[in-house]
């Protein structure tokens, strides 16, 4: 579902597709991006058959904080600062507007890898109602 490369540098690490499904029915589209990762690309519902696109890989090695991690999208090519979820803390919703979460580069703040919040994430397990 990746290329040769993302697998050999994450292969080992649990990846998802995220599949919209208002009132519990399947829509055959993922949360993604409409091309290769790029820095500043918006999320978008795309067709969960695009694999590279809508596959995350969840990496909790790569956080300090218990139980979050940041989420790396299976089409990134940087491995170094791969493209990540990331929402800005000046993202604000309004009535007429809801949140857009983008894909950046890892923005490491010190030379121990520590992330910002806006790139890590939690997970609820189990049905959400």
């Amino acid at each position: 579902m990746v290329s040769a490369e993302v697998n050999s540098h994450y292969g080992s690490l649990p990846a998802v597709q995220q599949e919209y499904a208002p009132l519990g029915v399947p829509s055959g589209l993922c949360v993604g991006l409409a091309r290769v990762a790029y820095q500043n690309e918006g999320l978008t519902l795309q067709p969960c058959s695009v694999p590279a696109m809508t596959v995350w890989i969840l990496i909790p090695a790569l956080s300090h904080a218990p139980g979050f991690f940041p989420i790396i999208n299976g089409s990134t090519t940087e491995f170094s600062r791969p493209f990540a979820m990331d929402l800005r803390r000046d993202e604000i919703a309004s009535d007429h507007q809801t949140l857009q979460i983008h894909v950046r580069r890892l923005q490491f703040l010190t030379d121990e890898k520590t992330l910002p919040d806006k790139q890590l994430w939690g997970a609820h397990f189990g049905e959400l109602k």
